[in-house]
């Protein structure tokens, strides 16, 4: 790739709003955190953090007035702005569509790489270590698979207080539960005697390179609702790209903050990742090893539209 264009591009989508409490501030700590960690292990010049601010209500104003943020990240973020009328028509019932918000955050990137991480997700140095010094860079023997997936932890909210020594400190880390750990260890079910999919749990950090991305046009814009989005587009992916179980390798080095799930989908239990009770619509469980026909339009990511994207340099 050429000198200009950094490794990855970390695409965040959110909006200005209260969504499951304090969510702009679990969003400001999280770039807060991703600028700082990746300044440290001199990453910063190597990556990118596109984050799609998808309809925020005009009178909350954007996102990038309701952020209090750090010199690092400020260096390496653009906020692409997705006005309220915009959203409602790709959204449609939906009260915000997650596959439209990544996508046209991935249409303003320009990473070697998509990295996929939720708004309240923190990334830790033993990732960053295999990204910067392994990935595509040391010799396996064979080619190197072009889509990772790892699960994450959960942090308590006493833990999510003091995250820095869940994140940062190589001996507390295994005291953060797992998430979906018969995915994140791909178990096998005693009842249907199948393995777990691994990337079939909540997601730490999805990677997939730009050119694959593209050819499968991105995440499936049917799926405008919530769950699921992830797992059909891996699917897709699983028929034409070999996986690497990052979890496995890095420890599950990703954090997700602590926050009430009042507002969110269906909550999962050990065993299924779509299973629970929720407030939010979900996208169908289609089985959840279904392949299904991506029907974006050429234009998917919002590509015709004019869109404002904001820059703190």
């Amino acid at each position: 790739p050429p000198l200009s264009m950094p490794k990855i591009s970390y695409i965040l989508v959110s909006r200005n709003d209260a969504y499951c409490g304090d969510s702009v501030g679990r969003l400001q700590t999280t770039l807060n955190h991703t600028g700082e960690i990746l300044s440290k292990n001199n990453a910063l010049e190597d990556s990118e953090v596109i984050l799609t601010d998808w309809g925020s209500p005009p009178e909350n104003g954007p996102l990038c007035h309701a952020l209090t943020l750090t010199d690092p990240i400020k260096k390496i973020l653009k906020i692409v702005e997705v006005p309220q009328d915009i959203a409602l028509k790709y959204q449609k019932d939906s009260p915000f569509s997650e596959v439209h918000a990544i996508n046209a955050g991935f249409r303003h990137s320009s990473g070697e790489f998509f990295g996929r991480i939720d708004q309240d997700t923190l990334i830790g140095e033993r990732y960053l270590n295999w990204f910067h010094e392994d990935f595509h860079k040391k010799s396996l023997g064979f080619p190197w698979p072009l889509v990772a997936f790892s699960g994450r932890r959960n942090l308590s909210e006493e833990q999510s207080q003091n995250y820095h020594k869940y994140v940062l400190d190589g001996s507390s880390y295994g005291y953060v539960e797992i998430s979906h750990p018969n995915n994140f260890y791909s178990r096998v079910s005693p009842q249907s005697k199948d393995m777990f999919l691994f990337y079939g749990g909540a997601v730490g950090i999805l990677i997939v390179s730009r050119a694959l991305y593209e050819a499968a046009k991105g995440f499936n814009e049917d799926f405008v609702y919530a769950n699921n989005l992830d797992m059909e587009f891996l699917n897709r992916l699983r028929t034409s790209t070999p996986f690497y179980n990052l979890g496995l390798r890095c420890d599950g080095d990703f954090y997700h903050l602590h926050h009430s799930h009042a507002d969110s989908a269906a909550q999962a239990s050990p065993t299924s990742p779509s299973a629970g009770e929720g407030s939010r619509k979900t996208n169908p469980t289609l089985r959840r090893r279904e392949i299904i026909k991506n029907n974006n339009p050429d234009d998917w990511g919002l590509n015709n539209e004019v869109l404002k994207v904001f820059s703190y340099t």
